[in-house]
């Protein structure tokens, strides 16, 4: 009897270790769903397919240079380069490929395979976001709302924001609500009016 009432607790333990999981997993399909860069669904190549996207992206395919230089990031079937990684986004970026801007924006944010620059990473991130990536979106609002490589500007924050809420990304709703709470309401409508005069262009 003793061992039966032992076993309850491990019973619940284990059904609450894989409800987690499971929690875990649809969560995670929902945010890739719903907000991630193509870099997360460029996978590993064998050895041939390399040698194939290598000559692409020496064609100057601004695609193939992009998923290049994820390879390198990553180190997908080649060895982890940054260095190499910038290389590639930086032949894809100046084709103002927006995969290739966001990518190389992020090397330049954090300071991978070469020094931090963040002025130059808001200029590639604010490309993007005009050509619609709604990632690079989200990151031109933080960028203005800290004022970290462009002057501090709560209204093209908030007017960022908007622009990849309305684009259709269901994560932008709360951040909305958290950078509201800093404007005025002459501000936000601006930012409101601006967002909307942008997505009707």
């Amino acid at each position: 009897m003793k061992a039966g009432v032992r076993k309850k607790p491990e019973i619940w333990r284990l059904l609450f270790i894989v409800f987690c999981a499971v929690a875990i997993c649809c969560f995670s399909s929902f945010v890739l769903a719903s907000g991630t860069d193509n870099a997360a669904t460029v996978q590993s190549l064998n050895s041939d397919q390399i040698e194939q996207l290598k000559h692409s992206a020496e064609q100057g395919s601004a695609e193939s240079q992009f998923e290049l230089g994820v390879l390198f990031e990553y180190g997908r079937g080649v060895e982890q380069d940054d260095l190499q990684a910038a290389h590639w986004y930086e032949k894809s970026a100046t084709q103002g490929f927006p995969e290739g801007l966001y990518r190389l924006a992020i090397l330049l944010d954090n300071g991978w395979g070469q020094a931090i620059n963040k002025e130059r990473a808001f200029k590639l991130y604010k490309s993007a976001a005009e050509k619609g990536h709604t990632l690079a979106q989200h990151d031109v609002a933080i960028m203005y709302f800290q004022g970290s490589g462009v002057s501090k500007d709560i209204v093209q924050a908030y007017k960022w924001l908007k622009i990849a809420d309305l684009s259709g990304n269901p994560l932008m709703a709360k951040h909305l609500k958290r950078i509201k709470r800093h404007m005025t309401f002459d501000e936000v409508e601006q930012a409101e009016f601006f967002a909307n005069q942008w997505v009707m262009q």
